[in-house]
Parts: C-alpha cells; sequence; structure tokens
C-alpha cells in the first residue's frame, strides 16, 4: 500500500502543478490577452475534485483528517476502543457505498460528454469510486497498524 500512496501523492503534485498552471493562465489568457480559453474553468474544476479525493486518501493514512480525539479521551479505556472501532466501521460502511456509487455514477454518465473539453463525463465522476477505494484500503491499513499496536 505504501507504493500506491507513493504513487498517489506524486499524482497529487502533478494535479495540483498543473492546476496551477491552469488557472494562471487562464487570468493571463481573460485579462491581459482579452481572449479567455473556453476549456481552463472546466479542467481547473475535474483536476480539483480529483486532487481532494486522492489527497483525502493519503490524509485518512498519516492520520491527519479532522478526528474528535479530544471527546474520545475522555472515555474510559473499553469505551474508548468500542467508540473508534465503531467510527472505523460506519466509515468503511460509508465508503463502501460511496464507492458503489460512484462507479454506477461514472457508468451511467459514461456517455455524456463535458461541453468545453468534450471529454466523457465519466473521466471525472471516476474521482468518487477511486479515492473511496483508496480511503477503504489506508482505512483498513490504519486500523491494522493499531490492532498490531494494542
Amino acid at each position: 500500500m505504501e507504493l500506491v500512496n507513493l504513487i498517489v501523492t506524486w499524482l497529487v503534485a502533478v494535479i495540483l502543478g498543473t492546476m496551477s498552471v491552469v488557472v494562471f493562465s487562464q487570468v493571463i489568457y481573460r485579462y491581459v490577452l482579452e481572449s479567455p480559453l473556453p476549456w481552463s474553468e472546466e479542467l481547473a474544476r475535474y483536476l480539483m475534485v480529483w486532487l481532494v479525493l486522492l489527497g483525502a486518501s493519503l490524509g485518512l493514512r498519516s492520520k491527519a483528517l479532522i478526528g474528535m480525539e479530544a471527546l474520545i479521551n475522555v472515555f474510559p479505556a473499553p469505551l474508548k476502543r468500542f467508540s473508534v472501532e465503531a467510527v472505523l466501521v460506519f466509515s468503511l460502511m460509508f465508503l463502501a457505498v460511496v464507492m458503489i456509487y460512484g462507479i454506477k455514477l461514472t457508468i451511467m454518465n459514461h456517455a455524456q460528454v463535458s461541453p468545453a473539453m468534450g471529454i466523457p463525463m465519466s473521466l471525472p465522476y471516476a474521482a468518487i469510486p477511486v479515492g473511496a477505494l483508496l480511503m477503504i484500503a489506508n482505512a483498513l491499513v490504519v486500523a491494522i497498524e493499531r490492532w498490531k499496536k494494542e
């Protein structure tokens, strides 16, 4: 899983760099050259969706996502462990539902074409099941590491 996360990290960096160049170019074209690029806003939006979902999986792996540790740390040890496990189960169930419906959305929107770039809408929608799958995998890795430590 570490190799996958390394690849995702590089992919996130490339997406962020590309998005920055596209948005900067759009500003130059719109305000300096007075000839806006018709596809730049759409591309930046789709790249942002991929960036957020891939980045969320990396944040989950590095335990950088917002948690309720202050509340959980007040609980006695047995209740603390139960609440952490319950959150894991509910999170995995939610991510599984997101992944399943993300796959359905991706397939359903394959024939639709984006207005400015003319790409299949399945490409931006694919970020949903891919991101959910990566989050599930990283959540399981974090849980296994926690179980081994206890």
